[in-house]
Formats: structure tokens, C-alpha cells, sequence
């Protein structure tokens, strides 16, 4: 069989994905809270300092501090720059670049978390172990 072939399913339309969605709502992935805020310093990706505090909050989900303001973390607010090879969050004018190191904490179950970022770019250093080394006793 070539590897480009695309075999057709036996199921009806709509059903495998169904199946999945089942199969990962069925994946429990424990609810993880901060105790306390945590701040993690460093230098954003072209060297400059960079900042970002991660507090806890009494909501469930991931907030962004923007103008004071609390927003949701939403997929539409993740873009790409095709530039720089990055993600950034976006919301209106304001960016929080370099974030696809941050965001796995989510998947891990980090939660009831808010954002404060003193800059556009988060601490950089290649990857996304200082962030979960600063939160994982907290």
C-alpha cells in the first residue's frame, strides 16, 4: 500500500471524531492550583528583561491582565508569526509573545491562573521547564 493512499472509513461520516472526542473527555487530567503567586524573571527572546507573574484565582480557566482587566484565554486569540516563528497571544493591541511555552501548563492541568506580564515577551530560555519548575510546588 502506498503511504499517500487514503483508505475510506466504514463508519458514517462524523462518527470517528465523535469517537475520539468520547475517548479524550474519558482522559482525566487533574485539576492543579497555585497557592500563592509566582513570578518567574528572565530575558525575553532578543535579550531584553522580561517578566510575567502568574497568580491564582478563584475562577476556573486562564486570564490574561490587560489594561487591569481579566480576559478569558480564548483559541482565537493565538496567532502565529510567521516571522519569528513564534505564538503570541493577542488581544486588541496588546501581544504576550513567546507563549508556547507557557501554555503547556494548561494541558497539564495547571489552572484558576492569571497572567501579568510586565512586557510583550515572556522569559525565554529555549523552552518551557523554568515555568513549570517555578509553579510545580507553589
Amino acid at each position: 500500500m502506498n503511504n499517500n493512499e487514503i483508505l475510506p472509513s466504514s463508519k458514517p461520516p462524523g462518527q470517528e471524531t465523535m469517537e475520539r472526542q468520547k475517548s479524550l473527555e474519558q482522559i482525566k487530567i487533574p485539576r492543579l492550583t497555585l497557592r500563592e503567586p509566582v513570578t518567574i524573571d528572565g530575558v525575553g527572546m532578543f535579550g531584553r528583561p522580561a517578566q510575567v507573574t502568574l497568580e491564582p484565582t478563584d475562577k476556573p480557566g486562564w486570564f490574561w491582565q490587560v489594561d487591569g482587566k481579566d480576559v478569558p484565554l480564548r483559541m482565537n486569540m493565538l496567532y502565529s508569526d510567521p516571522r519569528w516563528h513564534f505564538l503570541k497571544l493577542k488581544y486588541g493591541q496588546d501581544e504576550l509573545r513567546v507563549c508556547e511555552h507557557l501554555l503547556p501548563l494548561r494541558f497539564a492541568g495547571v489552572d484558576g491562573i492569571r497572567i501579568i506580564a510586565k512586557t510583550k515577551w515572556l522569559p525565554y530560555d529555549g523552552g518551557g521547564t523554568s515555568f513549570w519548575k517555578a509553579v510545580e510546588n507553589k
